[in-house]
């Protein structure tokens, strides 16, 4: 099954389960899409306005796929912060936080991730 058979099949199941361990009664997901990179690629940091909570399920990656990097908004400890990621795992932070791939270049062939938002109902 193609990438983006794989994405299409089961982008329902994945939200569920978002909505089913993360969902609070006021909390909605506001949207979601996937990203597909290519090697050599780099994600540029951004964040996520007019979103409560944004977060990412790595659907396919290996261990030459890029980090997600996350920007330290108090400047006085640690600059950035990592996570390497794992198929099938999720990450959740608060909208506000800039984030990308950093100096993490994706070297793998595909890197696919699940991303969404939420918003207070």
């Amino acid at each position: 099954m193609g990438g983006n058979a794989y994405i299409l099949d089961y982008h329902k199941d994945i939200e569920d389960k978002i909505m089913n361990e993360v969902y609070t009664p006021n909390q909605r997901m506001q949207d979601s899409w996937c990203n597909i990179q290519g090697e050599d690629s780099t994600l540029n940091y951004h964040s996520h306005p007019n979103s409560i909570c944004s977060g990412v399920i790595f659907l396919k990656v290996d261990e030459n796929s890029s980090k997600l990097v996350f920007q330290n908004p108090f400047s006085h400890t640690k600059e950035t912060y990592q996570i390497t990621p794992t198929k099938g795992m999720m990450a959740m932070w608060p909208s506000f936080l800039m984030h990308g791939s950093g100096d993490s270049i994706n070297k793998s062939k595909e890197r696919t991730v699940l991303s969404f938002n939420t918003y207070w109902k």
